[in-house]
């Protein structure tokens, strides 16, 4: 495996820093650490600003619980049936190895999401959804994804959209550039007749 990161200055249409990082599937995590440090080191404002504080994903030591994890999101992106099935599968060997995995628990509640309607019926798809997304929070409490997932259910599933919009607030606060959290809460403002601050969130 070959990863080669680049930073440029967009102003100034120049390179910043590059640096190349190798190693073998079973150094992911190790090759991840290293570049995220090195690149942190480089994000500053200035030359008193403190480094860029960048989260530690995915949080497994185990390289291939990893790798299954990035598989089965591969596999949900593709947003078909037959790849979210797959995508369980994937998530459900991760769990095997690393039980405690919340970003694979979080991978399984938007999986049983997804069926829900077009697979399974909604009472059996969010119940499992639910117990997956929760298991994540217990996991990992500070998880936006299982938070993400569990606002989806809130809102949705139990049409406890105060609840839903607590989570999706949560979300942005952590992570306040990311999309995800901005277009659902901006559905749920939507849904709530909050038009125009539902315009200003996504």
């Amino acid at each position: 495996m070959r990863v080669q990161a680049d930073l440029g200055a967009t102003n100034a249409a120049s390179e910043m820093w590059g640096e190349q990082f190798e190693g073998d599937d079973s150094q992911f995590l190790q090759i991840e650490n290293e570049l995220v440090q090195k690149l942190s080191q480089q994000l500053r404002l200035g030359s008193n600003a403190a480094p860029v504080r960048m989260a530690s994903r995915p949080a497994t030591s185990n390289s291939e619980a990893c790798r299954l994890y990035l598989r089965g999101r591969f596999a949900l992106s593709r947003s078909t049936v037959p790849d979210t099935q797959k995508a369980i599968g994937f998530f459900q060997q991760a769990l095997a190895l690393d039980p405690t995995f919340a970003l694979a628990h979080s991978g399984l509640a938007d999986c049983y999401v997804g069926l829900s309607n077009s697979y399974l019926t909604p009472i059996e798809a969010m119940a499992k959804a639910k117990a997956a997304a929760l298991r994540a929070i217990e996991s990992d409490p500070s998880l936006p994804e299982a938070h993400l997932s569990l606002g989806v259910i809130k809102g949705w599933f139990d049409f406890d959209w105060r609840a839903a919009d607590a989570e999706f607030t949560d979300v942005i606060r952590s992570q306040p550039n990311g999309a995800f959290g901005h277009f659902w809460r901006g559905w749920v403002l939507f849904t709530r007749r909050h038009g125009h601050a539902a315009v200003r969130t996504v």
